[in-house]
């Protein structure tokens, strides 16, 4: 007599079996596939931090991309590419030319901080010691925004002359990577320093000295 209920109670245990072998199996899936996806954006949040444009490895990476496609950066004792650029402030007007003369090239953003605070050194600096000089600018600005730096920042005329590289050729050529960027180049033509960045008027000098011997 109690056959039937012995079935039934055996037949809902194996149901209970099945349903709790059906949720332990959903919940492996799931938990696999949650763990994949974390796994996964981690990865993928390593890599775009290991690319992103303004990274170390990025700027240095560019940098080197881009020595290797202008031939390399000039080096002391390299001959300083010609700069065939009109001249926009300054005498004597007309082309550029600085064959023969120890000369000064500067390349300058008009809205560099760094460059502000060279422009002063500069100055004093081919006072003691004048050479051609030539203020480039590098930053693809207007030519008015160029010379009105040239003439008018320090509510004087700086010396020498500026002129724009608006197509970014000279400034390509000379390998520039930020701003002030200073070449001192002798009467061979060849560059006989370099230096980036702000400097005192002692080492502006002395490196003037350098090529004006």
């Amino acid at each position: 007599m109690n056959e039937q209920p012995e079935k039934e109670s055996l037949l809902e245990g194996r149901v209970f079996g099945v349903k709790r072998k059906f949720f332990y199996t959903v919940l492996i899936a799931v938990t696999v596939i949650v763990a994949a996806l974390l796994a996964w954006g981690l990865s993928s949040s390593d890599n775009k931090q290991d690319s992103q444009p303004g990274s170390a490895e990025d700027a240095i990476s560019r940098f080197e991309q881009e020595a290797v496609e202008n031939g390399g950066p000039l080096e002391i004792g390299d001959k300083a590419p010609a700069i065939d650029l009109p001249v926009i402030a300054g005498q004597p007007a007309g082309k550029v030319s600085f064959s023969g003369q120890p000369t000064m090239i500067e390349f300058i953003a008009t809205w560099c901080p760094h460059c502000k605070k060279m422009a002063p050194v500069v100055e004093q600096a081919l006072q003691e010691v004048p050479v051609n000089y030539i203020m480039v600018g590098a930053a693809k600005e207007s030519d008015k925004q160029v010379a009105d730096f040239h003439q008018s920042f320090l509510d004087k005329p700086l010396p020498g002359i500026a002129v724009n590289d608006i197509d970014g050729f000279v400034t390509q050529s000379y390998s520039i990577q930020g701003y002030p960027m200073i070449y001192f180049v002798g009467a061979d033509g060849k560059i006989k320093a370099i230096t980036a960045g702000e400097s005192d008027k002692k080492t502006i000098v002395s490196l003037l000295n350098k090529i004006s011997d």
